[in-house]
């Protein structure tokens, strides 16, 4: 009987101390990792990177708490810079967007009055080869744009200006200088026309030439006149 009742009592403390072993892991451990657990969701489930699990304990789920509660927080700090950058790169490119409007619109406008201007315009590559010219070049010439473009302006030449203006004109545009004067030139049927004339260069940001631009103006009734009056006195 003192055998059965020695195995009763240990039998009773094993059993004691199973269920206080079940209730120090209830609290120490399962409740600690259900609130983690709990504080995992709700930050899949929101998005809430504010959140901050609360736990007291200094063991390793106390430890394990506290680094995912500073990991959240570096990724929302993360986040944020994200959010700003990604503003300032928006606000960069309406920027961008509204420069590029703007210099359209210049570029629109720019297009619009070389083509509708009276005077004749003709650009150039840094070595002659026409790269443009404007309506009025073929309405005073005879020659279409597509006809002329690639040729050098000496297709326009008549044989009545004397080389030596040729070669000062040259030489004062490529040296980075304006050219003003007047050309006797001659159209696609072969008529004579006076022309006033301004060419100049055109630089890239390292002043470097790349183009020439000509401005050229027809003359030709005014030469006329000058001449007839010259002929009456």
């Amino acid at each position: 009987i003192f055998v059965f009742k020695i195995l009763a009592a240990l039998l009773a403390a094993l059993i004691l101390l199973s269920v206080l072993t079940m209730m120090g892991l209830q609290s120490f451990v399962i409740k600690p990792l259900k609130k983690l657990n709990a504080g995992t969701d709700h930050i899949k489930q929101t998005g809430d990177l504010d959140f901050q699990i609360e736990m007291k304990s200094a063991d390793e789920i106390g430890s394990l708490a506290q680094s995912f509660n500073e990991m959240i927080t570096s990724i929302d700090q993360a986040e944020s810079a994200l959010k700003k950058s990604e503003a300032e790169l928006m606000k960069h490119r309406d920027h961008l967007e509204d420069l590029v409007a703007e210099r359209t619109a210049e570029l629109t406008k720019l297009t619009e009055a070389l083509e509708q201007s009276p005077a004749s315009v003709v650009i150039t590559d840094k070595d002659g080869s026409i790269e443009y010219v404007n309506p009025a070049i073929s309405e005073l010439t005879g020659y279409s744009q597509e006809e002329v473009k690639g040729q050098n302006p000496r297709i326009l030449k008549s044989g009545k200006v004397p080389e030596s203006t040729y070669r000062h004109l040259w030489k004062t545009i490529t040296s980075g200088k304006i050219w003003k004067g007047e050309l006797i030139n001659k159209t696609k049927t072969g008529q004579e026309i006076w022309e006033s004339a301004s060419i100049s260069p055109i630089f890239d940001k390292d002043a470097i030439i790349t183009h020439f631009v000509a401005v050229e103006e027809d003359i030709t009734d005014r030469k006329e006149a000058e001449k007839k009056l010259q002929e009456s006195e």
